[in-house]
């Protein structure tokens, strides 16, 4: 069963907003794909020594009249028609044959396999005797990744993977789609309307409650008096006693002695029904003060369990855990850059999550030898007067951040604290310096370059130093930045200098600092030249003096916060990890 296509206005290639001023797309078919389009702008374009060029509403290949040529094919831009679908959550094949997802007249079989646990496509092709295209490169029999931006070409069918659907463009192919697995859809804005213009959005700023609980004490619980039955009948019992001893020993009336007797015993008999009438109103009242209580402690743990969840998603929403920003990157959040200068958590940053004290107080007066009063506690006090699994956050700005750990864990925290900076803090705000190893650059630093925050824009250098051209050429211009600072600050006497941008100094290889200048800037305080360092070394002992706020890594899931600001805390927590719902080095080139 098949469908037919219909036109769309989809672009073949990846800008965002396409010229109407594109006249023809030329494509060369050689051992790799070459795509050159001819547009107002550029009349003329060059492949494979074959000059083309476009005068007179009339196309010209080396001067002459275009007809046609080898391995090239040429569209006129407007005939050139490219859609969008979904893409498939199985298995799907691309052939010849008429039940294929993507059917067309091929001698190649690929089949497109999908892993359940990443999400991604793998294209196995058997080409036959067409010639098909991975990513612009001809290829043999084999298989290959097929994600995001990858391409196949097969026999005139672009076929692209894009994050939620598949393009296909049409380079003179007839082709139809099986709807039991590919149907034709509208096309996904992958970026804002706006892109890649960028202004800050409104921000919601999320307070943690700050109110005081007042829990209210049960009731006094309802008793009787000792030996309260002894007392109810000895009385009348006695009565009957001493009439009779009376009457005996005077020679009474028997008679009289036996009224006054019933009279006594009658009184016994209904002070025994009252004070058993009482005891079962006494039973029934606590037992109705035990189920006012427990249902007034039901409600208040509501109250308090919302007070928390409240306290719980103020703090993870304004600092957000390391998937969500990696997600939030991918979809060109407008949380990007929110923090500005004048905010109060400008260079916060979350360390992990770990047990905290509630923002909200609970106040109870507990009473002893009773076991509701102990419930209260164990119900409403105790519970609600920590947070678990809460982030864990402290301000860079005015610190000196020293980390402990082994060097695969410091590499991790310190990559979470500056993706978290570059994800809520403008480039024009706050620049990255990092000093790495050598030998970890390429596979742990790389990717890094093309953050924005890594580029030092008064310097027009990339701040990452991995090797001693990148040590002279960065650290040498920084410190005679750091000069002029101090001079600045000097020169202000007690005014304080506000910088822009502020630097977040990172320091995992100290060798590259031997013998240089900067040291001596690194023996004091740097903040009041707008400069924040962080020093990771492999044990507490070698960290500096300067250091204002002390964390361990004892591993990857344990780390304590020491010193907070030359304040002891010892907070123990779960670092950071690097997200894995979007990697990294993905969300960085975003």
């Amino acid at each position: 069963m098949t469908t037919k296509i219909s036109k769309k206005l989809v672009s073949v290639n990846d800008q965002i907003h396409t010229s109407s001023m594109i006249y023809f797309d030329i494509f060369y078919f050689g051992p790799q794909l070459l795509h050159r389009q001819i547009t107002a702008k550029n009349p003329s374009v060059s492949i494979n020594q074959q000059l083309f060029f476009y005068e007179n509403e009339e196309l010209f290949c080396n001067g002459e009249t275009f007809d046609s040529a080898e391995n090239f094919s040429v569209f006129p831009h407007e005939e050139l028609i490219t859609v969008t679908t979904n893409k498939p959550q199985k298995d799907f094949l691309i052939a010849s044959a008429k039940n294929a997802a993507i059917s067309l007249e091929t001698d190649a079989i690929i089949n497109i396999t999908l892993t359940s646990e990443t999400g991604e496509y793998t294209a196995t092709i058997y080409p036959g005797e067409d010639t098909i295209y991975y990513n612009h490169y001809l290829v043999e029999k084999g298989s290959y990744a097929f994600g995001v931006g990858d391409q196949l070409v097969v026999n005139g069918l672009i076929i692209e993977v894009r994050e939620k659907q598949l393009k296909l463009t049409s380079l003179g192919a007839t082709y139809s789609l099986n709807p039991w697995q590919i149907v034709e859809e509208e096309v996904i804005p992958e970026y804002p309307v706006d892109f890649p213009s960028f202004r800050r959005s409104p921000r919601i700023h999320l307070k943690e409650p700050k109110k005081q609980i007042e829990i209210a004490a049960p009731k006094a619980k309802q008793t009787e008096g000792k030996n309260e039955l002894l007392r109810t009948i000895v009385p009348p019992l006695g009565m009957v006693v001493l009439s009779g001893a009376t009457s005996f020993l005077s020679g009474g009336n028997p008679i009289m002695m036996l009224s006054m007797g019933g009279a006594s015993l009658l009184t016994a008999g209904f002070s025994v029904s009252s004070y058993f009438t009482n005891k079962k109103e006494t039973k029934q009242k606590n037992i109705e003060r035990t189920n006012s209580y427990e249902q007034y402690l039901i409600q208040e743990k509501a109250r308090l369990s919302i007070l928390q969840q409240e306290q719980k998603e103020a703090l993870e929403y304004m600092n957000p855990a390391m998937n969500e920003l990696a997600l939030m990157t991918k979809e060109y959040h407008a949380r990007i850059y929110e923090r500005m200068m004048t905010n109060e958590d400008f260079l916060t940053v979350r360390l992990g999550v770990g047990e905290i004290s509630s923002s909200f107080t609970t106040n109870y007066q507990s009473t002893e030898d009773d076991s509701l009063s102990q419930e209260a506690e164990e119900q409403l006090v105790w519970p609600y007067k920590q947070l678990e699994k809460a982030p864990i956050v402290v301000p860079l700005m005015g610190q000196t951040l020293g980390l402990a750990g082994t060097p695969a864990v410091l590499r991790t925290a310190i990559q979470t604290l500056l993706f978290q900076v570059s994800f809520l803090h403008s480039y024009r705000d706050v620049e990255f310096i990092t000093l790495v190893p050598e030998e970890d650059y390429q596979k742990d630093w790389h990717s890094w370059r093309w953050l924005p925050h890594v580029k030092i824009r008064s310097l027009n250098l990339r701040g990452i130093v991995h090797d001693p051209q990148t040590r002279d050429m960065v650290l040498n211009s920084f410190y005679q930045m750091i000069t002029k600072r101090r001079q600045q600050v000097r020169e202000a006497g007690n005014e304080k200098v506000h910088f822009q941008p502020q630097y977040i100094l990172s320091i995992l290889e100290e060798s590259w600092l031997s013998g240089h200048g900067l040291n001596e800037f690194l023996a004091e305080d740097m903040s009041q030249y707008g400069v924040t360092v962080i020093w990771g070394k492999d044990a507490l002992n070698m960290l500096p003096e300067t250091t204002t706020t002390l964390i361990e890594y004892q591993s990857s899931e344990a780390a304590t916060l020491i010193n907070q600001n030359n304040k002891y805390v010892n907070q123990n927590f779960v670092p950071n990890h690097l997200p894995t719902a979007y990697p990294l080095a993905y969300a960085i080139q975003r």
